[in-house]
C-alpha cells in the first residue's frame, strides 16, 4: 500500500532542521551554516525537479 521508507526531501528536511537546532544553540559554527546552506540548495534543487516533473505528467512514475 505505497511507498515504504524515507524520501530523500524528508531526510534533507530533517538534516536540515538539525543544522538549524545546532547553529541556535550555545555553540554555532560556520561548518554547520556552510552545511546548512548546501542541504537547503539540495532541497531547492529536488523541489525544483519535481514541479518540473508535474508539469510533464511523469511525477510519481519511473519515467525520465
Amino acid at each position: 500500500s505505497g511507498p515504504t521508507g524515507l524520501s530523500n526531501e524528508a531526510l534533507l528536511a530533517i538534516v536540515a532542521d538539525r543544522l538549524e537546532c545546532y547553529q541556535k544553540g550555545s555553540y554555532p559554527c560556520r561548518e554547520n551554516d556552510w552545511a546548512l546552506h548546501y542541504v537547503e540548495n539540495a532541497m531547492n534543487w529536488l523541489a525544483a525537479r519535481s514541479r518540473e516533473r508535474v508539469e510533464r505528467g511523469v511525477e510519481g512514475k519511473m519515467e525520465k
